[in-house]
């Protein structure tokens, strides 16, 4: 976790540094207009994006929260609370830092977003949400169809997502990389903190029986 940790977050460094010195570069643009060239994906594009245009983003993790708190499981609660405000916290600090502007007329936009581009909000709320479910998943759910079948469940949206900001025009591809390497690796460092506490309090591994 952590070796997976360091590798996204020289990658999320790489992708600061470029929304920083080239926010216009080549590689964006002709990655943006790829992506836009494909057709009949529009209401696809909206409809992954819904989540976070809405307040279901906010509300959502509140009411997780809380229904795993009424099973007793406290230590969830707290991963779950730090994967997503602290994700949070860490994609603001980075847009003031970098205040990199939105795409504009260089492509077609289909979504007007609002605020610095860098990185990606959606892409950082997604990761750290459906992510650490995923993480609670593995560790928890006993049946391994069940588990594996909610695993990739939380994983279409996150990989859904990032596509979908490029081609409503709402983020440049590089908005959406550093947004998946910043949540990912602050998921990484949750993950391993999760995983050494539950080893802590248990002798071994107990799993819901579902």
């Amino acid at each position: 976790m952590l070796r997976a940790a360091a590798v996204l977050a020289v990658l999320f460094a790489g992708c600061a540094v470029v929304a920083v010195i080239a926010p216009g570069n080549a590689f964006d643009l002709a990655v943006e207009r790829a992506i836009q060239g494909v057709p009949g994906v529009a209401p696809l594009a909206r409809g992954v994006s819904w989540f976070g245009n809405s307040r279901l983003d906010i509300v959502a993790p509140i009411a997780i929260g809380f229904g795993l708190l009424a099973v007793g499981l406290r230590l969830e609660v707290a991963a779950l609370a730090a994967s997503t405000l602290g994700a949070t916290a860490l994609t603001h600090l980075v847009k003031w830092l970098v205040d990199r502007a939105r795409p504009a007329t260089e492509i077609h936009v289909l979504e007007t977003a609002h605020g610095a581009s860098f990185p990606s909000g959606h892409v950082t709320e997604y990761v750290a949400l459906a992510g650490v479910l995923a993480v609670f998943a593995h560790a928890l759910i006993r049946d391994r169809v069940v588990r594996r079948t909610l695993i990739v469940f939380a994983f279409v949206p996150i990989v859904l997502v990032g596509p979908a900001r490029v081609y409503l025009g709402a983020h440049w591809p590089t908005d959406v990389i550093g947004g998946y390497a910043l949540a990912g690796a602050w998921l990484a460092l949750v993950a391993q903190i999760y995983a050494r506490q539950r080893a802590r309090r248990l002798r071994e591994p107990r799993r819901l029986r579902i």
